[in-house]
């Protein structure tokens, strides 16, 4: 009787044990799969925010910069390589780990940060809570995770975006690393604001009120100092919003102008470019109160262009470029052949060939 029992546990056991290797080799297969697609969406969102390369600007910022300002056009008019490290709905906190990963990939090449800030850059309230969700792709890296497990809404979404790549991946972030591989940075708000119905909606009291909460506060003069310390330009950029947001609490919206205005003021290699000015009032530029449509982000990026032009005149980006134009002209100048000066009166002595 009792070899029969151990005959039977015999049998029993090769059948679960072919069930656990293959059990096995799927969680194998399904681990590889998950890091494999994982880098692949990895290498396009590093493309998109420009991390990829070593650039001499970094724009940092939200939706702001996002649509205010483009990326391929402001390489192609000054020269340099740009990386356009911005996201929708990144507070201030983000974007102090924003600057200083981008320090962390790439060290050695930034020259100037444009840092977008408005009249509610400190405001505590009107982004999403979740923003650091923006962040879980970049969860390997040390200074994030820890950040991202402080705000992490429970320890198992912490737990799963750290054991596996794909979740690191909402549809705002599948998105970008689509246009990552496409190359694509454009703005694609066509329509217009509609100024009636937005005075409606303030004198309804159905705006985003302007405050200045300690925590950001303390972000964003964290994020000044890391930028300053390293003796790099940092350019804050008041990308517009439109002039009746603007006028809807004007003592608050002139307090926060002052506050970047006594910033730049203490430290040269702070500069405050305030474009509201001269653009709050073009209504057709914007898209809703506080977005550009595509015709102002063409506006803005060129007056960018403007603005950054007399400090990358020089630069060394644009150097080699000249000097690549310069070695092919000696490349074909050598390719011509030489005459005789009896078969041509040509006082050089080439010959196309």
């Amino acid at each position: 009787m009792l070899n029969n029992l151990l005959t039977d546990l015999s049998v029993q056991r090769r059948p679960l044990k072919r069930f656990l290797s293959k059990s096995l080799m799927l969680l194998a297969l399904f681990l590889s799969l998950d890091r494999l697609t994982g880098w692949v969406f990895l290498r396009g969102l590093d493309h998109y925010y420009g991390l990829d390369v070593p650039a001499q600007i970094v724009c940092v910022g939200h939706s702001h910069t996002v649509l205010g300002i483009d990326k391929p056009a402001l390489e192609q008019a000054l020269g340099v390589p740009v990386a356009k490290f911005a996201v929708e709905g990144a507070n201030t906190a983000d974007r102090l780990l924003m600057v200083q990963y981008y320090f962390k990939r790439q060290p050695a090449s930034v020259r100037a940060v444009v840092y977008d800030v408005d009249a509610h850059t400190f405001t505590g309230s009107g982004l999403s809570s979740s923003s650091y969700q923006l962040l879980f792709p970049f969860i390997d890296d040390p200074d994030i995770r820890e950040y991202i497990r402080r705000n992490c809404a429970s320890r198992t979404e912490y737990i799963l975006r750290r054991l596996f790549c794909t979740p690191r991946y909402n549809e705002l972030m599948l998105t970008l690393v689509v246009r990552g591989y496409l190359n694509r940075w454009s703005n694609f708000k066509f329509g217009h604001v509609d100024p009636e119905v937005l005075r409606r909606q303030i004198r309804q009291g159905r705006f985003r009120r302007i405050d200045f909460d300690r925590d950001n506060l303390s972000e964003f003069a964290r994020m000044a100092d890391f930028v300053a310390s390293r003796h790099i330009r940092l350019y804050l950029v008041y990308i517009p919003t439109i002039d009746i947001l603007n006028q809807a609490e004007p003592e608050k919206f002139q307090h926060s102008l002052s506050l970047f205005t006594s910033l730049a003021s203490t430290n040269r290699d702070i500069v405050f470019l305030n474009y509201n000015a001269q653009f709050e009032v073009r209504h057709d530029l914007f898209f809703d109160s506080v977005h550009l449509n595509r015709e102002g982000q063409r506006e803005i990026t060129a007056q960018l262009v403007r603005d950054l032009e007399p400090a990358f005149e020089h630069s060394a980006f644009v150097h080699d470029r000249q000097t690549n134009v310069l070695a092919n002209e000696r490349r074909r100048l050598s390719s011509l052949k030489p005459v005789s000066r009896t078969e041509s009166a040509n006082p050089n002595g080439y010959r196309v060939p």
